[in-house]
């Protein structure tokens, strides 16, 4: 039977056909295909070893190639037992003989005295640059460009024109998966990767050259096409076994790469590493959204086969598509609650994400093992990936947000007043990063369940780019540390106090049905306006 024919069958302006014995996508699936035969768990693997822990590099290498190695200034050249010409060392003062006093880890600048009055001390900048000790971190990028003291910038850049990316990727790769397929998209998004990845390595020379390169890799960032391509293959009952093992096997491999960044101690190979390539079937349900039916069935019989069924011919023929309803922006304008409970979500994924990303920034960057903590931090986030939906699924989306939020805001505070190398403050820095996991993990199915259906799948995308975008603002905030080693932690914990609050004004969502329509999503929470 001709394609158009098969259209015809399938769809009628936009609309399904009400004759009876026809049958929608779910259901061939179901009876016919198999919702989560060999082939859909083969997909699932090929979710959790390659797909997640490809992303996942992509992400975690962002923060291990630009990490900072402890330093001070470079005095090999300098005999510290002969007295020296202040005008030797660029300094406009006297010439008088001076001595080093000391110098400390990490310093921009040296002090010194003057011989002839001990009493009087000054300093200058490191007249000959830096000496790095690698005996923990290996000798990165910002080490060898000297990204450190006065241009210590340069290292923090690059991780925002990367989130900057990310948001816009975000945005981009989700429209262009809907109008050219899921295959075509996530092709490109992984040959761009590869390809800004090797630009990193060659261009790393040029500091505008290298921030271009990152942020064509932030562009990249994304593993939510090929997530949706193989949840389209998948069943309702086995859809969140398939999210989740991307989640945790993202999570675990960026564990693993940490520590693996370690033994390698290679940022270059690092990163080329930390790209490839993938192939899978294109979704059968853009297919058939697309009218290309033949297409289409063609992917059904073969999956059929795979699992060892048979699809009938008839049953191919009478298989009726929903096409997506139009947005309409004017249309979900006209709900107040509603655009309330999406915009008070838009600005907890901003909040969250400068959270999340940000303890991650500041383990890379101001702690003394940055791959010890990265990695626990990794291995923390897959813990909650699992708890939180069930503490979600028991007391309620709001009530475990407001806890997990508030916690977050007491224990970042309170680190503040503990040595950030003790014991005791790395304890609670991996409870807080516990708490920051779990509200990202509950607010990302919370969108979902607060719009309707024909705007649900946009919403959560649209929570994800708004995630990209407060790791974009993440390390604007760790580099405030230069103006006090409180500061970072402190706006950390500000962010959750103001997430808290916007919480409170939103509805609870368990065991309330999904809203399918606009008045339906504007009705969640009336009854807690009307108290």
């Amino acid at each position: 039977m001709g394609e158009n024919t098969k259209e015809s069958n399938s769809l009628i302006n936009g609309k399904c056909e009400s004759k009876s014995g026809q049958l929608t996508l779910e259901e061939v699936l179901t009876k016919y295909v198999g919702s989560f035969g060999s082939f859909q768990k083969l997909l699932t693997l090929y979710i959790a070893l390659f797909i997640g822990p490809i992303t996942s590099m992509n992400m975690i290498s962002q923060f291990l190639i630009l990490l900072i190695p402890p330093h001070q200034c470079d005095l090999s050249t300098i005999n510290q037992t002969t007295p020296l010409l202040i005008n030797s060392i660029d300094s406009p003062s006297p010439i008088e003989p001076i001595q080093l006093v000391h110098q400390y880890e990490g310093s921009c600048s040296i002090k010194r005295y003057i011989d002839s009055a001990p009493n009087l001390t000054d300093s200058l900048p490191c007249p000959k640059g830096w000496e790095y000790d690698h005996n923990l971190i290996y000798p990165t990028l910002v080490s060898e460009q000297n990204w450190v003291c006065n241009e210590r910038w340069k290292a923090l850049l690059p991780h925002s024109i990367y989130w900057a990316g990310a948001t816009l990727g975000c945005f981009v790769f989700g429209t262009f998966s809907d109008i050219f397929g899921r295959v075509p998209t996530t092709m490109a998004i992984f040959t761009l990767a590869g390809l800004s990845g090797l630009a990193g390595v060659f261009f790393s020379h040029d500091f505008t050259l290298f921030v271009l390169s990152r942020g064509l890799m932030g562009f990249a960032f994304t593993g939510s096409v090929t997530l949706v391509l193989v949840i389209e293959f998948v069943g309702l009952r086995n859809r969140l076994l398939v999210s989740t093992a991307f989640v945790a096997s993202h999570s675990i491999t960026s564990a693993l790469w940490s520590a693996f960044a370690y033994y390698i101690a290679n940022w270059k190979l690092l990163l080329i590493l930390s790209s490839s390539a993938q192939f899978t079937p294109e979704s059968v349900r853009w297919l058939y959204s697309k009218g290309k039916v033949e297409k289409g069935s063609k992917v059904l019989t073969s999956v059929a086969r795979f699992n060892g069924k048979q699809v009938p011919e008839d049953v191919l023929d009478s298989i009726i598509i929903r096409k997506p309803a139009p947005f309409h922006l004017k249309e979900f304008l006209n709900y107040p609650r509603l655009c309330r409970n999406f915009m008070f979500a838009g600005i907890l994924s901003i909040l969250n994400g400068i959270s999340f990303i940000g303890t991650n920034l500041y383990a890379a960057v101001l702690l003394k093992n940055p791959f010890l903590v990265l990695s626990l931090n990794a291995f923390i986030d897959a813990i909650a990936c699992l708890v939180s939906k069930n503490l979600a699924d028991r007391y309620g989306r709001k009530r475990i947000m407001l806890i997990n939020i508030y916690l977050s805001f007491i224990i970042y505070e309170s680190a503040n007043l503990l040595d950030r190398n003790s014991i005791q403050f790395m304890v609670i820095f991996y409870i807080g990063r516990f708490t920051a996991a779990n509200t990202f993990n509950i607010l990302y199915l919370y969108v979902a369940e607060i719009v309707p259906t024909f705007f649900r799948s946009r919403a959560v995308s649209t929570r994800l780019c708004l995630n990209n975008f407060g790791a974009f603002i993440a390390p604007f905030v760790i580099s405030l540390h230069s103006y006090g080693s409180y500061i970072p932690l402190t706006v950390i914990g500000l962010t959750s106090a103001v997430s808290g609050l916007l919480v409170l004004f939103l509805p609870e969502t368990l065991g309330v049905p999904l809203p399918e329509t606009c008045a339906e999503a504007d009705k969640l929470g009336s009854n807690q306006d009307k108290k």
